[in-house]
């Protein structure tokens, strides 16, 4: 037989709730007494006193608003402290813009509103279409006409062709782009794209020399090929810079780049030498494209 513990009944403690004492103005605080009427003395404590944060200071009648002053637009009305209210609390008066009916009422000043266009054809060269919005709204300030852009949803992607020669005759030039992605429903095969010729002073790669130890600089000499449209071209460019980055680690210098070599396991790779740098130098001297898109494009 097994015999089981009994707990002791304990007694509760039961008190009587004293009112609220008025509100010290310095701690913002109140205080009521608890009187013990049921309960063990030994267990319970005969008194306690509870305090707590007093939630207003100050409570009010308040009267009904006055009239509207027509001269400073507002009315008023008056604020009486309950009885209560602590003896620091004295009348105030408050106050509180008023409005007529009429401008309740009133009609808002309206906004611009316009009348929305069809968007025009998606331009390959900037990904974007437009809309022509009218204003609806006959109001000087509002544009009478107003632009709106936005991406294409289907964006057509090309891969860039080669400039041509410039025509001597219209001085353009043109360039053929391939579609690469897109739905070929909303996206041509190919795109042509002309532009003015723009020639250039043109030169030489040139061969960059040894690093000089008392400048730290390399120098490369470039020979003027064609001088474009340009009468002010240089027969040399001579183009410097130091061997070492800022940070002190050796800067990448190249030689001229290389022809691409024939199609090997789908790819064809061009190279130019490293003259200077390390592994990261080197990784930026080979070219791998596939064999389907065209060298140097």
């Amino acid at each position: 037989m097994v015999v089981r513990d009994v707990p002791q009944t304990i007694s509760a403690c039961m008190y009587e709730k004293q009112p609220w004492s008025v509100c010290d103005v310095e701690t913002k605080q109140k205080q009521r007494d608890m009187i013990l009427i049921k309960g063990n003395s030994t267990q319970c404590v005969p008194k306690k006193t509870i305090t707590k944060a007093c939630k207003k200071t100050c409570r009010y009648d308040r009267s009904e608003w006055s009239a509207c002053d027509k001269l400073t637009r507002q009315k008023q009305r008056q604020l009486t402290p309950k009885s209560n209210s602590l003896p620091q609390c004295t009348p105030t008066v408050e106050t509180r813009p008023c409005y007529v009916r009429a401008e309740l009422t009133a009609a808002k000043p309206h906004k611009c509103r316009y009348m929305h266009g069809t968007w025009s054809e998606c331009d390959p060269r900037s990904n974007t279409m437009m809309m022509v919005m009218t204003s609806k709204t006959r109001d000087p300030v509002c544009q009478k006409y107003k632009k709106l852009s936005r991406k294409c949803k289907a964006a057509c992607k090309f891969r860039r062709g080669e400039w041509s020669e410039c025509d001597e005759t219209s001085q353009l030039m043109t360039r053929v782009d391939s579609l690469v992605s897109g739905s070929p429903k909303q996206c041509d095969e190919s795109r042509q794209i002309t532009k003015k010729c723009r020639r250039k002073c043109k030169y030489t790669f040139g061969e960059w020399g040894e690093c000089d130890p008392v400048t730290n600089h390399r120098t490369r000499v470039k020979k003027l090929v064609d001088g474009g449209d340009q009468t002010k071209c240089l027969p040399e460019d001579i183009v410097t810079k130091p061997c070492e980055k800022k940070n002190g680690r050796e800067r990448c210098f190249y030689g001229a780049w290389g022809e691409f070599g024939p199609c090997t396991n789908g790819v064809v790779t061009k190279n130019r030498q490293v003259l200077q740098g390390g592994v990261e130098c080197e990784r930026k001297a080979v070219i791998t494209q596939a064999c389907t898109k065209t060298p140097g494009s």
